[in-house]
């Protein structure tokens, strides 16, 4: 009985851990939504929350004693995770230009640095590196967390987004949302390199789209 005592109360602490690490996920969305980070940017094609995510990446990297582990190997099950990314990028675009639905990435400066390069590293630190310390459960309830909390980050962005754009935000955050599924199952070894690429062929899809005037 007390041995089932103290286990009980460490399951309980160990549960309070983690919802004591995930409440620092929602400042995290809210200051990265609700500032108006245009404002602050050095450039027109520096978007200046970048130093917010990159000093919140080091923080919490810090603060949780994360080390990048395991050595890239590229693996049988890469195939299918790639094949489903590729897959889900060009659904999404014909989904967007079947719906008619408007593209914000042509108002993206810097297009190809901040979508194809700098968005998928710096979230994929976020929202796999980082994050993925704060989900209590089973692997696959981490996995669907992982792809819900990366799909949210996208729907705050229809509170600063013109009311027009709003269906594209509709379609954005379900492919977010199995991007992210994705991209965590390609982090289960704890390699931050490959979902830093799948998220960034994924991107490169829509450049693509983007520049060619597909979408």
């Amino acid at each position: 009985m007390l041995m089932v005592f103290f286990s009980c109360i460490m399951l309980e602490i160990t549960h309070w851990n983690y919802i004591m690490k995930a409440l620092l996920i929602i400042p995290y969305l809210a200051i990265s939504a609700f500032i108006p980070w245009e404002k602050f940017s050095i450039s027109e094609g520096f978007l200046s929350n970048i130093f917010f995510d990159i000093v919140f990446i080091l923080v919490m990297t810090k603060w949780l004693k994360l080390k990048l582990e395991g050595s890239f190997k590229f693996e049988r099950g890469d195939v299918k995770l790639t094949a489903a990314t590729i897959l889900l990028a060009i659904g999404s675009i014909f989904s967007l230009k079947a719906l008619g639905l408007g593209n914000p990435f042509i108002y993206v400066p810097a297009l190809f640095l901040n979508l194809v390069i700098l968005g998928p590293i710096i979230e994929e630190f976020i929202f796999r590196f980082v994050f993925i310390h704060f989900y209590a459960g089973t692997k696959w309830q981490k996995h669907l967390s992982s792809g819900f909390i990366f799909s949210m980050s996208h729907a705050l962005s229809m509170f600063h987004a013109p009311q027009s754009w709003h269906p594209f935000f509709y379609l954005q955050i379900s492919y977010a949302f199995v991007l992210g599924v994705i991209c965590s199952l390609a982090f289960e070894k704890r390699n931050i390199i490959k979902p830093i690429l799948l998220h960034m062929i994924f991107n490169l899809f829509f450049y693509v789209a983007t520049v060619t005037n597909t979408i």
